[in-house]
């Protein structure tokens, strides 16, 4: 295992976690890079004296993890915003000695709109009471998404 990579969040992105700033609130993008070391518990890459020209490493990225948020903006007319939870992940093989990618991947999970739709109607997340999302929905996001991005790996290899 060459490494693993989280892409900080911007401010506006984090507007997603409102309801989780309490007492058990989760740093998020702390959250999703120790799920992701269990994930891919793998040796590091050796000293090079070590290595053999068919060896490869495996970089993980994990390039975005937001929350789901919906939300109506008063300015003049009311704008509702919104967006669905989603987790977008990336890999790069490579051999470590020359560091020559082998192949890249990238895979996203995110909640469907069915589901999108039925859980920001509940009463608690409608009357801003609670989020609608929360880190077990991400840790469900993110799973899939390892997952999947497992078994390209594999079919590749």
């Amino acid at each position: 295992m060459a490494g693993i990579f989280v892409v900080p969040r911007t401010d506006w992105e984090t507007m997603d976690e409102s309801g989780w700033n309490d007492a058990s609130a989760i740093d998020i993008e702390e959250h999703t890079r120790k799920r992701l070391n269990s994930v891919f518990e793998l040796p590091s890459i050796p000293c090079d004296t070590e290595l053999e020209d068919n060896d490869l490493a495996l970089e993980i990225a994990l390039l975005n993890v937001q929350g789901g948020v919906f939300t109506i903006f008063d300015i003049g007319p009311e704008i509702p915003v919104f967006w669905r939870p989603k987790v977008k992940i990336k890999a790069r093989l490579f051999y470590p000695l020359t560091g020559k990618t082998k192949k890249t991947f990238q895979v996203s999970s995110k909640v469907g709109w069915l589901q999108f739709i039925y859980r920001i109607l509940q009463p608690k997340p409608f009357f801003g009471i609670a989020p609608a999302f929360n880190e077990r929905d991400i840790d469900l996001l993110l799973s899939q998404s390892c997952n999947e991005l497992l078994l390209k790996i594999r079919k590749s290899i």
